[in-house]
């Protein structure tokens, strides 16, 4: 966004839209585009906070596969050793 509101405060003194005395915020260009600035800046931050909370819950759900493929892989020894236990093969 920073470069557009380069070109805009460039667009503004070139075509003289702006006045000198006046300053460049009161610029009708730069009225418009400062709450379509905030806008765009508050979707961004909102789309960064859900990627992060979807990376977030995407380890949790990772942990928790791991969990259950170690469960998993251990159980044919853990049965053996219990069968072993009872004096069964």
């Amino acid at each position: 966004m920073a470069n557009v509101s380069l070109f805009l405060n460039f667009a503004c003194q070139l075509r003289f839209v702006c006045l000198p005395d006046r300053g460049v915020s009161s610029c009708p260009a730069h009225t418009m585009l400062e709450p379509m600035q905030k806008t765009t800046e508050d979707f961004q931050k909102m789309g960064k906070d859900n990627y992060d909370a979807m990376l977030r819950a995407y380890g949790e759900v990772n942990k928790g596969l791991q969990a259950i493929a170690a469960r998993w892989t251990d159980f044919p020894s853990a049965l053996s050793r219990k069968r072993h236990a009872h004096g069964r093969r």
